[in-house]
């Protein structure tokens, strides 16, 4: 892939390989349930009216599995990116039962790590799975474990990416915090009244 990109100048290949989740199978109807079960609650829950957030973890998400690309090569990152959303969704709801299959009930936590196993078990590409579960705690780990212990936030989300989905008007942003962000906006309202000496 790197050299179709540098070479051919094909740089649509750097985002195609997320949209496939290959043959249409038992494994592709998975795939599509974990998106549905598990995304779409994560971006409902987790990162309400924080659209921006949602989208530089899916754009950090996705460079560092392009990285993991030139250790490990493959075309399609699509299964990876699905299980980095399963991996936050059980970090943000460790303790919630889920029925697996409808025949076994366990905790969220050790929900990841069972559909590595089940991808294992059935052929299918577990080592790729198992790096979106890397990539996925990769991001817990900068968003939240490490300014939990006091370190710094490494990963926050850069205020042009806030000032870009307000602007697109996509999703749900907090105005207030890109106003902060960008003084200089003319929305900025901040000390705009006519103000009074104190003694008056």
């Amino acid at each position: 892939m790197p050299t179709w990109i540098l070479r051919r100048l094909e740089v649509w290949r750097l985002i195609t390989p997320f949209f496939n989740l290959g043959k249409l199978d038992f494994h592709f109807l998975m795939l599509l349930v974990y998106i549905m079960q598990y995304g779409v609650k994560l971006e409902q829950d987790r990162f309400r009216n924080r659209t921006p957030d949602f989208v530089w973890m899916m754009l950090f998400s996705m460079v560092v599995l392009l990285a993991t690309t030139l250790v490990l090569p493959r075309v399609m990152l699509g299964p990876q990116l699905i299980m980095v959303l399963v991996y936050l969704w059980s970090r943000a709801y460790p303790s919630a039962n889920v029925s697996f299959m409808g025949v076994v009930t366990l905790q969220a936590f050790y929900l990841p790590l069972v559909f590595v196993v089940l991808s294992l078990c059935m052929g299918g590409d577990w080592l790729g799975e198992l790096m979106g579960v890397l990539v996925g705690h990769l991001y817990y780990f900068l968003t939240e474990l490490h300014p939990a212990a006091g370190g710094r936030e490494l990963l926050r989300t850069p205020n042009w990416l806030k000032r870009q989905v307000l602007a697109a008007g996509f999703g749900q942003v907090d105005v207030r915090e890109v106003q902060m962000a960008n003084p200089a906006d003319p929305r900025f309202r901040a000390f705009a009244g006519q103000g009074r000496r104190l003694a008056d």
